[in-house]
């Protein structure tokens, strides 16, 4: 009457599976355990043969597409910074999952099926778990606010992250000599170029030099440069800002670049949004073309700033506020030690 499957996703889980009455397979998830698993499946078992497992009538009438629409709209509120970001989720998953799809069905089935449709879209992990998170944490406000959307059960407790295989793409960070040639490739091309070819080569230096991510570069002002040429990033992610010292051939190539546009305010305002910033990506993809690297992406060069910190002697707790993580962990994914990396000496003690 009921059998159990293993899940897909994880090296250890089970669902319980039977047939409705209209003929469709359904499944349950039976959590992790088989001894744990055989327990539900008997009690499903006995609520089928009794008749009582389809008499359980669904509590709330909300769809997705209407929780959708209460949780953006509070969360705006509450959280302004990751609203656009938030949106951008929600869309993805009503797009997969539809507007009319009933709250009390979601469970880890449904996940299941969301993740085998994004990944035959050809999607990462990464992007898909982003976007899961997304509705995880919808579902477990609207269990919250029981009173109003009737919710009887948050089923996704269970859920574990998506993790890429051992052969999935690894960190990748530039060598000194891959530097000097991205660098020069840049300024090669930035000469006799334009406005946006000069920004291009500056958004390039920057990253190579303070790690910081695309999306702050870009959101630096004028002000954010003291007299002693110390920068403040304003941080994209939630956090305090941090400073950091420019070198000094960058401040004089900043203040060129100042000279050039005349502008206030934004040191990129051409290039913050819209068309123009798919300029400085365009810039950035002939430049690695020009340097044959290939194979390394602007978010590289935040791996490469890390490395080359903790080569020059940085303490992972400096690299980590420089790069502004929450966690030395995260900075431990981005900082990777080069080839010519030197072990430390042990310490020497006086020996009497």
């Amino acid at each position: 009457m009921a059998w159990l499957i293993r899940r897909s996703d994880l090296k250890s889980g089970w669902y319980v599976c039977f047939r409705a009455p209209d003929g469709r397979i359904v499944r349950k998830a039976a959590g992790r355990d088989r001894r744990s698993a055989e327990r539900i499946r008997a009690k499903i078992e006995t609520q089928l043969r009794e008749g009582k497992f389809f008499e359980r009538d669904q509590r709330s009438s909300w769809t997705l597409g209407q929780l959708s629409e209460v949780y953006l709209e509070r969360l705006a509120r509450l959280k302004p910074q990751s609203s656009r970001w938030r949106h951008e989720m929600f869309r993805q998953v009503l797009r997969a999952l539809g507007q009319d799809l009933l709250i009390e069905e979601i469970g880890i089935g449904t996940l299941d099926r969301y993740v085998n449709r994004r990944r035959g879209e050809g999607k990462a992990y990464s992007t898909i778990n982003r976007e899961i998170s997304v509705l995880r944490h919808a579902l477990r406000l609207a269990a919250r606010w029981k009173p109003e959307t009737k919710l009887t059960q948050y089923r996704l407790a269970d859920w574990t992250p998506l993790r890429e295989a051992e052969s999935a793409r690894k960190a990748v960070f530039l060598t000194s000599e891959e530097v000097a040639t991205v660098l020069d490739a840049a300024h090669a091309r930035a000469e006799g170029g334009g406005l946006n070819e000069r920004q291009g080569e500056a958004v390039v230096r920057l990253a190579l030099e303070t790690g910081a991510r695309l999306g702050e570069i870009l959101a630096l002002s004028w002000g954010d440069i003291d007299g002693a040429g110390v920068l403040r990033i304003r941080t994209e992610k939630h956090g305090p800002d941090r400073s950091i010292q420019l070198p000094a051939s960058t401040v004089q190539f900043l203040q060129q670049l100042r000279n050039g546009n005349g502008s206030r305010g934004l040191i990129f305002p051409s290039c913050r949004t819209g068309v123009a910033r798919g300029d400085i990506r365009r810039f950035w993809h002939a430049v690695r073309k020009a340097a044959k690297v290939d194979h390394i992406r602007f978010h590289d060069l935040r791996h490469t700033a890390a490395s080359e910190m903790l080569r020059r002697g940085l303490l992972l707790r400096e690299v980590q506020y420089v790069l502004g993580h929450a966690s030395a962990r995260m900075t431990e994914r981005y900082a990777h030690f080069a080839a010519g990396f030197q072990p430390p000496k042990a310490i020497s003690w006086p020996v009497h």
